[in-house]
């Protein structure tokens, strides 16, 4: 294990001398060094380009007036906002509490028609960082938004507020903000919503970079010859330099390269390892270029996805947050049990972190391994992100050797294991398992709605005919894992991105019963009701697929 650990540190300096912004040149050179590695191990590399749509933000101006004078707020402007060329839009300021907003997709499609306009001339505040939410303020003729931060730090973080995953659909493209945004900390935002009742005016202006630009994603192929191989992902753009998110994973990539390398006779799997680029201010738009470029070697010989995303951060030493996807996760649970003792629970499907094959049907293996406990000190806003985490503060200073290095140990060990067996490593059992709790929890809030016996049926038979048929052919089990995560992951087709907010498991039913329950109108209630159904049969002619498929 000493030589997969020997030079990570070196890797990671290397890495982060560059300020590696999507497409930028200081990326360029952080994935010409990575390229240069791999060639020292005589690693088959290529850099594959992209054209992406990419919102780099670059300046914002925000301040407020009253009767005693003028005040300046410190903030950043979010990627995919809408730049006013530094024009100033002035208004009256609102605060708009984020439960009070919209946050589905689904249900903004179905209401936006018959919004109030109410917000016409208002600057709203809100701690939302739901991108459907500012869709709604927009059609209520809000001419801007201001985001505070609800973690305790002075510094504010980069994002972004996108609804579309990756490069945009032509019937998309009214998904995209048309106001400004900034951002700013919680205490310059308490200190706004304060002042609403002294009559201030709010000045804000933006300055952004909306275009199409070319990124690079650099592809590493060990036993490229295989049948099947394990995609392994990390973006390589980071705001500033990035040195836990995601200079580590960059790193710790480039280390595992070189050892399964070292190993590769041992095993008949391939793998790949992906560095992409525009994950932040693109919505991922490198895994999912990539995802739509190679939908059909994705399709027929990837096993499962694993992703690489900011490990060795200082302080996190909690392991118990486990992210495979149901039929793999007995995999990551032994890696964690054995190496750091500690029990992982399962942390239920997640959206974001370039999952961008899940409309495939390709099963997460991994999406992080270490993660901050609850209320940690490091931590921001009441989650595991780091007070650091997208801003000039995420340097060197702050990665832990000894968290990195636990990681790589656990990485590998997965990926060994995975390797080693192939197909064997699924239970599929387990995947099923998941789908049938959630449609009996479906059964027991709806029953008067929609009637999912038949389909509960047809899961148990496929789960009884897999357990107990060991000659269904290989490539049926892949085909069956990939229609069991169609149903689990995605509401859009194999060949479409879902949308960037989570909309939980089974989200192309899920999400229509939380609407219905919501809606008060009996003409909206008959369009969802039809809604529900399409779906279902959706799920129905997926299930007769699967049942071909199993024999059943």
């Amino acid at each position: 294990m000493d030589d997969l650990l020997e030079n990570i540190e070196e890797y990671l300096s290397n890495i982060v001398e560059h300020d590696r912004l999507s497409g930028g040149e200081g990326e360029s050179k952080a994935i010409d060094y990575i390229a240069s590695e791999l060639d020292k191990d005589n690693i088959k590399n290529t850099i594959l380009y992209y054209d992406a749509l990419i919102s780099d933000p670059i300046e914002s101006v925000l301040y407020y007036t009253n009767t005693e004078g003028k005040y300046k707020i410190e903030s950043k402007t979010r990627s995919f906002s809408k730049s006013t060329n530094l024009e100033e839009v002035r208004g009256e300021l609102i605060y708009l509490h984020e439960d009070k907003l919209i946050k589905s997709a689904s249900e903004f499609n179905l209401k936006k028609d018959l919004l109030q306009l109410d917000l016409v001339g208002k600057i709203v505040i809100s701690e939302s960082l739901n991108p459907v939410s500012i869709l709604e303020i927009e059609k209520r003729g809000a001419i801007g938004f201001i985001n505070y931060w609800k973690g305790d730090e002075d510094l504010i973080h980069e994002g972004i507020y996108n609804l579309i995953w990756g490069m945009p659909n032509v019937n998309q493209l009214d998904y995209y903000i048309d106001i400004p945004i900034v951002c700013v900390n919680k205490r310059d935002g308490h200190r706004l919503i304060k002042e609403i009742n002294n009559n201030i005016v709010v000045y804000m202006s933006t300055l952004l970079e909306k275009r199409i630009k070319k990124i690079p994603v650099l592809i590493a192929e060990i036993n490229e010859n295989s049948d099947r191989f394990l995609l392994l992902g990390n973006h390589i753009d980071s705001w500033y330099y990035g040195a836990t998110d995601n200079g580590t994973g960059n790193a710790l990539a480039l280390a595992i390269a070189k050892k399964i390398n070292s190993e590769k006779d041992r095993y008949s799997i391939g793998l790949k390892i992906a560095w992409w680029s525009g994950h932040s201010n693109g919505r991922y738009a490198g895994s999912s270029l990539y995802a739509v470029g190679k939908y059909k070697e994705l399709n027929d010989s990837c096993l499962a996805y694993m992703n690489i995303d900011m490990p060795g951060l200082k302080g996190a030493y909690n392991y118990k947050r486990l992210s495979s996807g149901p039929d793999l996760i007995h995999i990551e649970k032994e890696a964690v049990k054995k190496l750091t003792g500690q029990d992982g629970k399962y942390f239920g499907k997640i959206r974001g972190w370039d999952q961008s094959f899940q409309n495939i049907g390709i099963s997460p293996l991994m999406i992080w391994a270490s993660t901050l406990e609850d209320g940690h000190e490091y931590s921001t806003a009441g989650t595991f992100m780091t007070w650091w985490w997208h801003t000039e503060k995420d340097i060197l200073e702050y990665f832990d050797r000894d968290v990195l290095n636990m990681d790589a140990k656990i990485y590998y060990e997965v990926i060994n294991n995975f390797l080693s067996k192939g197909l064997d490593s699924f239970n599929i059992s387990n995947l099923i398992d998941k789908i049938i709790e959630i449609f009996e929890n479906i059964k027991y809030m709806y029953s008067d709605l929609i009637d999912l016996d038949l389909i509960i049926d047809d899961l148990e038979k496929i789960r009884k005919t897999n357990i107990c048929n060991a000659d269904v052919k290989s490539e049926n089990k892949l085909k069956i894992i990939r229609y069991l995560n169609r149903i689990y992951y995605s509401a859009k087709s194999s060949h479409l991105q879902d949308y960037s907010v989570d909309e939980g498991e089974i989200p192309g039913l899920v999400e229509l019963l939380k609407i219905y329950d919501n809606i008060d109108d009996r003409f909206n209630k008959e369009i969802l009701k039809n809604q529900i159904m399409i779906e279902k049969n959706r799920i129905i002619e997926i299930l007769s697929i699967l049942k071909i498929l199993s024999n059943c």
